[in-house]
């Protein structure tokens, strides 16, 4: 029988190119993620302002109680319709994130991280000794104790893509709301000034 000793094992030039290529993978994720955000967030913008505008025509229009019951139920779909793609926008974000997690392991397993105290700083050029990766991305990483908590304090960081989303897809459903409180007060209004007039008969 052959031994499995015989086997060679992968020099640290090949584990430093899988690691390398892993990487390059990894950006191309990010970078994918951050992009299906900002095109689901248009998306989703482009359905409630379509809808919102269309709302508002109504109300300018309308003159019996069921329209404007009609314009209230596309209030209610911009009400959840906002709800869906804040959650939607918001597991989007959450992969973007996790890719960066992936890529901060990479670059230190790549070295990417380490400052080089060994060159000293030249005159030409003062930034030779610190590492590839910015200082602030390493800074922003550390404050974490792991890659979950990472994700979850980012999520809910105040200049964050996803607060923003959160804050725009919020006020869409404040919108919607109070508008078809609006609606609400001006059919009862109607009924209400019907009931009047048969009764003054």
């Amino acid at each position: 029988m052959t031994s499995n000793n015989n086997e060679k094992s992968p020099s640290p030039e090949s584990y430093k190119d899988k690691l390398f290529s892993l990487y390059k993978i990894t950006i191309d994720e990010e970078h994918f993620f951050l992009e299906a955000h900002r095109k689901r967030v248009a998306f989703y913008m482009g359905i409630i302002t379509g809808l919102l505008a269309g709302v508002i025509t109504g109300l300018f229009k309308a003159e019996i109680w069921y329209e404007f019951l009609a314009l209230i139920f596309g209030l209610a779909l911009i009400f959840f319709i906002s709800r869906i793609a804040k959650r939607n926008c918001e597991n989007l974000y959450k992969r973007f994130l996790g890719a960066i997690t992936v890529r901060a392991k990479l670059e230190y397993k790549l070295g990417l991280t380490n400052s080089n105290e060994k060159i000293s700083n030249s005159p030409l050029f003062r930034w030779c000794c610190e590492p590839i990766v910015r200082p602030h991305h390493i800074e922003s990483r550390n404050k974490y104790s792991s890659s979950d908590n990472f994700i979850e304090g980012e999520l809910s960081q105040k200049n964050s893509n996803n607060i923003w989303t959160k804050y725009i897809f919020t006020f869409f459903q404040v919108i919607s709301v109070l508008l078809a409180a609006l609606l609400i007060q001006i059919i009862i209004m109607l009924e209400c000034g019907k009931f009047i007039i048969i009764l003054a008969c």
